[in-house]
């Protein structure tokens, strides 16, 4: 969900249905207390629980 894959994606690289991947992330979303996919993921951030990587190009040389 972090990476922006889409339902679909997310379903095949876990051999899972799509609905099973909706049904999920919509208990996601209640536990967490939000509305959207973006929001979950800015709450993990916020939560720690998913790494904050920095892009590419701001690596030290």
């Amino acid at each position: 969900m972090a990476a922006g894959n889409r339902t679909e994606a997310i379903a095949a690289a876990l051999s899972i249905s799509p609905n099973t991947v909706k049904k999920r992330a919509h208990r996601l979303f209640l536990k967490l207390q939000v509305r959207d996919r973006a929001h979950a993921v800015a709450k993990g951030y916020e939560y720690g629980v998913l790494p904050v990587v920095r892009p590419r190009d701001s690596w030290p040389a």
